[in-house]
């Protein structure tokens, strides 16, 4: 199944989201031509080895409605304790995937990523234990998640030469919006950096992208000006460099009657190597904002304009 160019993300399904809303937002996910939900063991979850409320809301929907076969089911795990232990464990692992594949009521993933990396540890350790905990019938392809690419290099590097499975895709936090680990608030999550990007571009590495949107950066500041942007926004996101973003994104949806969201979404699906951007949505009329031009493609002229301004198109 290919993975569609947005994602539904689901962070907060089955708790803050009701089932009914759950629901609704994914059939017209799927009506729009998505393929794509991201999860993960921990979201909606009290503690490891408990239940995800993400995961099981999830499972029920693909049981009852039978589309499981149509869809790339994308979850996460071994993510450390509560006391940020970290789980990277033969048993940990082992247990995580089980567990989720048991809420998903799947026989296998389609994509299943280490949410967290451990830089303590060896990562020949890390991808022999991801090896015996992920067979292939269960977990169809493995990744990593808030990885540093060195530290992916050297996973690779290594299951290449040990003949073991390699790591195929990456999530990170990224967006047009630029951000910094102390920023967003917690330093084991990894940012796009310049380093970061040109190493998925060299190696064609598929990047999946969580807070695509950066909080509603741009679509609040643009539709309803800087005083919508609530403190976590602006802490994480509002800088000198991101309010020039804004306004070059403010100029081009002008010129061109480009719609913000799928402008912004597009920045990150339009890239030279293999991209995803998950949408985290509260309500359906956020999900609709989100896919209101899925296929719109900016060329590299309009991307450079955004990052750092010059020439500008888009198609």
């Amino acid at each position: 199944m290919p993975y569609s160019r947005l994602a539904l993300g689901s962070t907060y399904f089955g708790t803050e989201i009701d089932e009914s809303t759950v629901y609704a937002m994914i059939d017209r996910f799927i009506e729009l031509g998505g393929t794509t939900i991201d999860t993960a063991r921990v979201y909606g979850q009290d503690g490891p080895g408990k239940r995800s409320a993400s995961e099981e809301v999830i499972g029920a929907y693909l049981s009852s409605t039978g589309v499981r076969e149509h869809m790339a089911i994308v979850t996460k795990g071994a993510h450390p304790d509560g006391n940020w232990k970290s789980r990277i464990t033969l048993k940990d692992v082992q247990s995580d995937v089980q567990q989720s594949l048991e809420a998903l009521r799947c026989t296998y993933v389609d994509l299943y990523f280490l949410h967290r990396d451990d830089p303590m540890m060896p990562v020949d350790e890390i991808v022999d234990i991801v090896n015996e905990s992920c067979s292939s019938d269960m977990v169809k392809n493995i990744g990593v998640s808030n990885w540093d690419v060195k530290r992916i290099q050297q996973a690779n590097t290594y299951a290449e030469k040990h003949k073991r499975r390699p790591f195929v895709a990456s999530e990170i936090q990224w967006s047009l919006a630029t951000c910094t680990p102390r920023a967003y608030g917690d330093i084991t999550v990894a940012c796009m950096d310049d380093i970061s990007f040109e190493w998925y571009g060299h190696h064609d590495f598929p990047v999946f992208a969580f807070s695509s949107q950066a909080k509603g950066l741009f679509s609040k500041a643009i539709n309803q000006g800087y005083e919508a942007l609530n403190e976590k926004s602006r802490i994480r996101f509002l800088t000198n460099e991101n309010r020039l973003r804004i306004e070059r994104v403010r100029q081009l949806c002008d010129a061109l009657s480009l719609p913000v969201t799928p402008t912004i979404l597009s920045y990150i699906t339009s890239q030279r190597f293999p991209t995803v951007a998950i949408v985290g949505c509260t309500h359906p009329g956020q999900l609709e904002d989100s896919l209101a031009d899925p296929d719109l493609v900016l060329d590299n002229n309009t991307l450079t304009y955004l990052f750092n301004g010059g020439s500008r198109h888009a198609t």
